[in-house]
């Protein structure tokens, strides 16, 4: 197995200490792609990103009201499950 780089496991390991995630100046990933990776490899920050504190409630909700949208217009516009096998998975005769 290859080891990870010192890079990678700096990210990690800020992720999981406070929830935030640096990004280099040309990174192909964005900070929701890097979520998304962490979240998926079970990883889960024993804090939170303190840059919240200093916003107010009106904020906070526009913001994850920003969120929501994101993930129900993608959620909306990708196929059923039950599409996505029919077009990519099922047996052409």
């Amino acid at each position: 197995m290859i080891p990870a780089p010192e890079s990678l496991n700096a990210k990690i390991k800020l992720f999981e200490n406070s929830g935030r995630i640096s990004q280099e100046n040309n990174e192909f990933f964005s900070e929701g792609s890097w979520f998304s990776v962490m979240q998926g490899q079970g990883l889960v920050a024993k804090d939170y990103n303190p840059v919240v504190d200093i916003l107010d409630d009106a904020d906070l909700d526009y913001y994850t009201d920003e969120i929501k949208d994101v993930i129900k217009n993608s959620a909306n516009a990708m196929p059923t499950h039950a599409e996505f096998i029919e077009k990519f998975c099922s047996i052409k005769k």
